[in-house]
């Protein structure tokens, strides 16, 4: 068991299940905002994070699959942009990108009490 009190296998699942949603992911598809303009693998966007933007400041490295506000000084991948626009958790964020991705969750445990 880890200092979380998950065991190894469970950790494992995580691990895999977060590597699988993050895998492909259309980053520009996902943040779903019109594009302001494309210079090389870098997409450039009006950042919807703080309010009114009068130019571009979020740009979406594709190739690399993280964005970057240099509005607001927020960035991350897919995961991240999840969590931070729509203010998810991180199993929350997971879900949702594994349901963007069209990858079916794992069969939650009901627990009876």
């Amino acid at each position: 068991r880890n200092r979380r009190g998950l065991s190894s296998r469970a950790t494992n699942n995580l691990r895999d299940r977060i590597d699988r949603a993050r895998q492909g992911c259309d980053l520009e598809r996902l943040i779903n905002l019109p594009i302001g303009h494309m210079n090389g693998n870098r997409t450039w966007m009006h950042c919807p994070l703080h309010g009114t933007d009068t130019t571009a400041s979020l740009v979406v490295y594709v190739d690399a699959g993280r964005w970057w506000c240099y509005g607001c000084s927020s960035g991350g991948d897919a995961l991240d942009w999840i969590m931070v626009r729509y203010g998810a958790n991180f199993m929350q964020a997971l879900d949702r990108l594994e349901a963007f991705q069209g990858i079916a969750a794992p069969a939650k445990k009901v627990v009876y009490g």
